[in-house]
């Protein structure tokens, strides 16, 4: 997902005409939310993430700053906002034989009892994985690859399975160093069908960090910006097997900093973390937010909330209650769960 800034995607702001963007909104809010288990093990998902099980050992105060307009009625108890525990390491001494003495694992992002990410192979390669993830005991299992976009080396980066893992969306290009757009391929891996989407072929800007929503799928949220300079924050209905105009999230402001990537998004479409960071060396912190896709009309975010119980990290995960989220930093000792109860 995230790298040095040396690595980093950075997009285009896409911004569709009028008309496109009444389509494009056409599928927000139409799924129901996922129902979450209880036992804080192997969770089931409809959305590309799976649950926390409920309340979790996560502190529970409304910390971190809001700069938003958040006020509003009291209702059932929810995650949104809270402040989170103390992140938990994610045992991944069952992810071997990369290639590489420090082996980069970006990600992973859950579907059921699986954790998609990516890995360097090699300084030049990052390639594709799966592998079993149980959020409960906070272990991955062994890899299994993925089938290559390319026969060549390159940069296979963020991939994001849909709810009935039919399909994979991530970002690619034949280098590690920018220009990445974003591409599907059908799964289980093998000869997949690459169809290229969104920006492809704009070599001065980056398209990634892809996170799917909805099942079946209604959308993708991703990182957009020029190589270097800046990068925002993006969803892209997806209708009839294939994704509409983007629409731009942020406002002048919003991203606080820089760099704002990273998104992850429950499945209601109610609350979105990101990561904003500054030029100069990629040192992450997690905002989140309050989504509002129900008109038409900007802003799409409030209530910020900063999270630096998080650490300087990204997120890569979020359950579809939003009481627990996977953080991570790229090398595997920086692969974190944390959890938060509903208030």
């Amino acid at each position: 997902m995230v790298c040095s800034v040396t690595m980093r995607k950075l997009a285009v702001s896409l911004v569709p005409i009028a008309g496109a963007l009444a389509v494009a909104y056409g599928c927000v809010g139409d799924d129901p939310v996922a129902s979450n288990p209880s036992d804080g093990g192997t969770a089931s998902s409809s959305s590309g993430g799976s649950s926390s099980g409920g309340s979790s050992s996560g502190g529970s105060s409304s910390g971190g700053s809001s700069s938003g307009d958040g006020g509003g009625e009291a209702g059932p108890p929810t995650c949104a906002g809270q402040t989170f525990g103390t992140p938990v390491p994610i045992d991944v001494s069952a992810i071997t034989g990369l290639g590489v003495p420090t082996p980069y694992l970006w990600g992973p992002r859950v579907v059921g009892n699986k954790a998609y990410f990516a890995a360097n192979v090699t300084s030049g390669e990052q390639r594709l994985f799966t592998a079993p993830f149980n959020l409960g005991e906070g272990k991955l299992g062994p890899r299994t690859e993925l089938a290559e976009a390319s026969a060549g080396p390159g940069a296979e980066w963020a991939p994001a399975a849909s709810a009935d893992e039919s399909f994979v969306v991530f970002a690619y290009n034949t280098t590690v160093l920018g220009g990445r757009d974003l591409y599907s391929a059908q799964l289980p891996a093998g000869a997949p069908t690459i169809e290229a989407i969104l920006n492809k072929g704009a070599s001065d800007v980056d398209d990634t960090d892809p996170y799917l929503v909805g099942s079946p799928t209604k959308a993708v949220y991703y990182a957009s910006g020029p190589n270097g300079t800046s990068q925002s924050l993006f969803r892209a209905a997806r209708m009839s097997g294939a994704f509409l105009a983007p629409i731009g999230l942020l406002q002048p402001g919003q991203c606080a900093r820089a760099y704002c990537g990273t998104p992850v998004v429950t499945p209601d479409e109610k609350t979105i973390l990101f990561a904003t960071w500054d030029a100069g060396g990629f040192v992450p912190s997690v905002r989140e937010a309050a989504l509002q896709l129900t008109t038409l009309t900007a802003p799409y975010m409030s209530s910020f909330v900063e999270h630096p119980e998080l650490g300087n990290r990204y997120p890569s995960w979020v359950s579809d209650d939003g009481c627990a989220v996977i953080v991570a930093h790229g090398e595997p000792s920086q692969l974190f769960v944390a959890r938060r109860s509903a208030k």
